[in-house]
């Protein structure tokens, strides 16, 4: 047996009688606790002080709420009293079908149980205590792109949870565009029942990067990033054709902004892709051709080095298929063992992306390291390395 020394780190005084019921809040900074001396007392761990709540002739029983906002006592009789801890006035008065032997509150704050030798009975108190935001997150809808004047597919989407970890009601989300060009659909929504706020992004008229931050009261915000590509129309006669890459293939290697589609600072054949996908099929063979010719795009496809690189929560993966056919996309470390399939299955030619999460296919985070990502197509197998960082 371990020889193991316990000490008595601390000792509260006050009441007269045994104690017979005790309960914490969530903070661990209250303790209420009842007596056979019929008294209740709310005692403050950090000072070690304590105030008489409820003074009454029978044992009581006693319960706080998860913010340690309220204490629901109960003498043993029909009766459950809500009180106010921090002025000591009472609430509210409920009936229990019989005598309350125990109380206690469920995690989400606002729902109060109490029990007799028969039954059991779910008090909704939500009027008396008060819920306050916890934490805000993004939900959906972060790192979009689309072209400039349209608007992105997802909507922004805002979790909002209150401080005991289950989705908020009714919080007021402030959305705001801090960077770049656009126009939101609202500027302030209020989260439903599911702790969820959302506004719509229409891109402004200017290429680049543009952030929209989520503000909730009392939260650190949250910041959403949207790309706004340029159109591919480059000598502004109202269509992208081939003259379009003429002009394209002359600014190919520099860093003109009017060609940068994606906007990462250089015209590549990322840019060529998004390019690509504006002409039809019959045309898209003679611009691949072309395109052989005149920037050296590789046969067979192209597959992109995965942007952000290192990443930690996120990354995008992008390729570009000549033509139409099976694909897979797999992730392996760089011993060979797989750690998850992206894609399998039949895509049409032009340009796709995928995000991956950086789990594994179980759906477990996948460790921080180098791993390989393979893209097979039908003109054949291409792999890069990317890099997660926990």
């Amino acid at each position: 047996m371990l020889d193991l020394e316990t000490k008595d780190i601390r000792t509260l005084s006050g009441h007269k009688g045994h104690i017979s019921e005790m309960a914490f809040s969530r903070d661990g900074t209250t303790l209420v606790s009842g007596a056979s001396d019929g008294t209740v007392r709310v005692w403050n761990l950090e000072t070690g002080s304590s105030e008489v709540v409820d003074p009454a002739s029978y044992v009581p029983t006693v319960a706080i709420s998860p913010n340690g906002e309220i204490v629901a006592v109960s003498q043993g009789d029909f009766t459950i009293r809500l009180v106010d801890l921090k002025t000591g006035e009472e609430l509210l008065t409920l009936f229990h079908s019989y005598e309350v032997h125990s109380l206690a509150f469920l995690n989400d704050g606002v729902t109060l149980i109490s029990s007799d030798a028969r039954s059991i009975e779910f008090w909704d108190v939500s009027h008396w205590t008060v819920l306050s935001p916890g934490v805000a997150s993004i939900q959906s809808g972060d790192k979009q792109e689309a072209e400039m004047g349209m608007g992105l597919e997802e909507p922004l989407v805002v979790s909002v949870l209150d401080q005991h970890g289950n989705p908020l009601t009714g919080a007021e989300v402030v959305f705001s565009i801090t960077a770049g060009d656009g126009s939101l659909s609202t500027t302030t929504a209020t989260t439903n029942t599911e702790g969820l706020a959302s506004t719509t992004l229409t891109l402004g008229q200017n290429p680049g990067r543009i952030t929209v931050q989520a503000t909730v009261a009392g939260l650190d915000p949250v910041a959403f990033t949207a790309t706004s590509r340029a159109r591919p129309d480059f000598n502004g006669d109202g269509t992208t054709n081939l003259a379009d890459f003429f002009l394209f293939a002359e600014a190919f290697g520099s860093s003109d902004p009017r060609f940068d589609l994606d906007g990462d600072g250089t015209v590549d054949f990322a840019d060529f892709f998004l390019l690509a996908e504006h002409f039809g099929q019959p045309a898209r063979a003679k611009l691949l051709a072309l395109a052989r010719d005149r920037i050296g795009l590789p046969d067979g496809g192209r597959l992109q080095q995965n942007v952000p690189n290192p990443f930690n929560s996120q990354t995008v993966i992008s390729w570009f298929q000549f033509q139409a056919g099976l694909a897979s996309l797999e992730v392996y470390t760089l011993t060979g063992q797989r750690v998850a399939v992206l894609i399998r299955g039949a895509h049409k030619a032009g340009l796709h992306r995928l995000a991956w999460d950086g789990r594994d296919g179980q759906g477990r985070p996948a460790a921080s390291g180098v791993y390989v990502y393979r893209l097979v197509t039908p003109a054949g197998a291409q792999t890069r390395k990317l890099t997660l960082l926990r």
